[in-house]
C-alpha cells in the first residue's frame, strides 16, 4: 500500500493523488514488487535498498548514495511489546530523503503507533521536508524510550515475583525477558550508530535550515 502527503502552509494532509511536484512524504507498507519498483523510479531510489527494508533480519545501518545522493537510514522501530515476549520488539523500517527533498518510508510491518505519530504531525508547524524528516525519526526514539521504561518496570516486577516465589513459570519468564532485553538492546546500539553517521552526513544548508526553525 501506498500513500502521499502534501506539506501544505507548514501542515501535513494526505494526498489523494500522485503530484512528484506536490509529495512531500511517501509511505510504503508491505509493498508488491510492482510499487517497489515504481516508487524507485519515481523518487530515485536504489531498488535493493528498498527491499532490504523489507527483510526482517536486517540490522539497522546508514548510508548516502553518492550516485542518486539519497540519505539512507534503515531504523529498528518498535514493533509491539509483547507480554509473553515470544516475537521480536523491533520491525526494520528504512527513512529515505531524497536530493530533491522527498521522504520515502519503507516497512513490511507497521510500526508501534504509527497512525498516531501521523496524526502528531498534524499538531506540529513543520517548516520543510528535513524538519519532518527528523520528526518521525524522534517519535521513533520516543518510543524505544517509552519500551525501555516500561521493560525496566516489568523486570523489576518480575524480580520480586522469582524471589518470593519457586514458581519454574516465573524462573521462565526471566529468561525470556533477558533474551527479549539483549535483542532490543541490539537494535537500540544499532539505531544509535545509524543515526550518528546520519547527522554527520547531513549537509551545512540541512542543518542552516534547522538552525532557523
Amino acid at each position: 500500500m501506498i500513500r502521499y502527503f502534501v506539506l501544505n502552509n507548514n501542515q501535513l494532509l494526505p494526498s489523494k493523488e500522485y503530484d512528484y511536484q506536490k509529495i512531500t512524504w511517501c509511505d510504503l507498507h508491505q509493498p508488491t514488487d510492482t510499487e517497489l519498483m515504481d516508487v524507485s523510479e519515481k523518487f530515485n531510489i536504489n531498488l535493493t535498498d528498498l527491499e532490504d527494508c523489507l527483510d526482517e533480519s536486517e540490522r539497522p545501518r546508514f548510508s548516502y548514495d553518492l550516485v542518486l545522493q539519497n540519505y539512507f537510514l534503515l531504523f529498528r522501530a518498535i514493533q509491539l511489546y509483547d507480554v509473553k515476549l515470544e516475537q521480536n520488539s523491533t520491525t526494520p523500517v528504512g527513512l529515505f530523503y531524497t536530493k530533491d527533498q522527498k521522504i520515502v518510508t519503507i516497512h513490511q510491518m507497521k510500526p508501534l503507533n504509527f497512525e498516531n505519530i501521523l496524526d502528531r504531525m498534524n499538531y506540529l508547524s513543520l517548516e520543510s521536508p528535513i524538519k519532518l524528516y527528523l520528526e518521525i525519526i524522534h517519535d521513533f526514539i520516543e518510543q524505544a524510550d517509552y519500551i525501555s521504561q516500561k521493560i525496566a518496570l516489568n523486570l523489576r516486577d518480575l524480580q520480586k515475583t522469582i524471589i518470593k516465589s519457586q514458581n519454574t513459570k516465573s524462573i521462565q519468564q526471566a529468561f525470556q525477558l533477558n533474551a527479549y532485553i539483549i535483542l532490543f538492546n541490539t537494535a537500540m546500539l544499532g539505531n544509535q550508530n545509524a543515526i550518528r553517521g546520519l547527522t554527520h552526513k547531513l549537509s551545512l544548508s540541512d542543518l542552516t535550515i534547522l538552525e532557523k526553525i
